[in-house]
């Protein structure tokens, strides 16, 4: 009898549960923006799938999305290989990576998803921020598609799904702390250094690194407006050849490269926004001309601003459906 009411119970709770799961969607209408340590992140979209069957074709990405398994199972396939699904698995789709989601026609898979943009938004991070910024950076550059720690995720998302659904005063503040902890728990769960306790080794001073950081902050804030290198050297208090080659040297990139890498990635994510028009983005990242601002992204991104707009940030493979 006590086996017989858990497992009632345990119904009744999963029953609960769904209802909360399907309102997770509502959380895009949200503007979810937020710092985590020396990266930007923003929220492109939230959804839960269906419960019937279903297949999601071969596809890519400009963002990162994370997809979690909480009921039933199927295959998800990324680059070439193809992994076993089941209830509490989570799996990643990094940018550029080609994808596709099978869902089981016995057990349908019932996944809740969430995507996002990850911007450096500094050359360094302050140094409380350093064992974070190497966190997600191993996040990032990991090759690890599949992970099974919906333990530590499902709670977040309940709790994600629980705000959205009753909306209480302060829950828009609670959903971003609730994001920034999806996004640095799936970071630390992949991780193989996460569980480490102890501190980083010191890193040595460095005289330009706060020279670097005003540069890039000056850079920034302006995107908007015609940047010289006159006018940014003047900034830091430094000639143009001084700060042409610290700006190179801390970096990799020379200060026209970095400029040029900024737009184009604030353009990419204001373009996924749908809030402003072409013309008005080329003007939002410091590109009056538009047809000057469309040939050089179509040149470094792939595709016409229209193009990537019209793709959401994703790219179908074709035929290969």
């Amino acid at each position: 009898m006590p086996d017989r009411r858990a497992k009632l119970a345990k119904k009744e709770q999963f029953a609960a549960d769904e209802k909360l799961r399907d309102n997770f969607a509502d959380l895009c209408r949200l503007s979810m923006k937020l710092q985590v340590g020396s990266y930007h992140a923003h929220a492109v979209y939230w959804g839960i799938i269906a419960r019937n069957w279903w297949r999601n074709y071969e596809h890519a990405h400009a963002f990162f999305e994370v997809c979690y398994c909480f009921s039933g199972g199927g295959t998800y396939t990324n680059e070439g290989t193809t992994y076993p699904i089941s209830a509490g698995d989570v799996f990643i789709a990094r940018p550029g990576e080609i994808h596709e989601i099978v869902s089981g026609k016995n057990q349908v898979m019932r996944i809740q998803f969430w995507a996002f943009t990850l911007v450096r938004e500094g050359a360094h991070a302050p140094t409380g921020d350093r064992r974070l910024d190497a966190l997600i950076g191993e996040f990032i550059e990991s090759t690890t598609k599949v992970v099974s720690c919906g333990a530590v995720l499902d709670p977040i998302v309940l709790a994600l799904s629980r705000e959205i659904t009753f909306r209480r005063p302060g829950y828009q503040n609670i959903a971003r702390g609730l994001f920034e902890r999806l996004i640095v728990e799936t970071a630390r769960e992949i991780s193989t250094t996460a569980h480490v306790a102890e501190d980083l080794p010191l890193i040595e001073s460095n005289v330009g690194e706060p020279v670097i950081n005003d540069t890039i902050r000056y850079i920034r804030y302006h995107l908007a407006s015609k940047l010289e290198i006159a006018d940014i050297a003047a900034q830091v208090n430094l000639s143009e050849r001084h700060l042409t080659r610290l700006f190179r040297q801390q970096t990799g990139k020379s200060l026209l490269e970095f400029i040029t890498n900024e737009r184009l990635a604030l353009a990419c994510q204001l373009l996924v926004e749908r809030k402003l028009s072409v013309k008005q983005v080329a003007r939002a990242v410091g590109y009056p001309d538009p047809h000057y601002f469309t040939t050089l992204f179509g040149r470094v991104c792939g595709k016409t601003p229209t193009e990537f707009r019209a793709s959401g940030g994703t790219e179908f493979i074709a035929g290969r459906r």
